[in-house]
């Protein structure tokens, strides 16, 4: 019997020599992972910047409005009109993302950017 346990604790101590190659006690590598988009990496950040100064824009025009139940007919046609150009004004800021996204798609911090927008 105690000759099965010596060699039980030999061949343990032999497999346990074989194996330097352990995984758990490897170094991890250092890589350069990009984890996402890097703003430094935008092409025409200026371009993206007008963008959200546009959208903060219209939404703040938009928060402005006062529509009340004693509201006259012409103020009501008056906001519609107002209503309708802030649309057009979003439409325009989407044309001008999508136009960014075609003219810089090598670029993936621009593309990103410009969808997320």
């Amino acid at each position: 019997m105690r000759k099965k346990i010596n060699r039980l604790l030999v061949i343990i101590v032999v497999i346990l020599l074989a194996m330097t190659n352990l995984a758990y006690a490897q170094p991890i590598p250092k890589q350069n992972i990009q984890y996402g988009p890097k703003i430094s990496e935008l092409k025409n950040k200026q371009d993206i910047i007008k963008n959200f100064q546009d959208i903060k824009t219209i939404r703040t025009n938009i928060a402005t409005i006062n529509i009340t139940q004693n509201s006259t007919n012409e103020q009501l046609i008056a906001v519609n009109t107002n209503i309708r150009n802030y649309i057009n004004e979003y439409q325009q800021v989407i044309r001008n993302l999508e136009e960014h996204k075609r003219t810089y798609s090598d670029s993936n911090s621009d593309v990103f950017f410009s969808e997320q927008i």
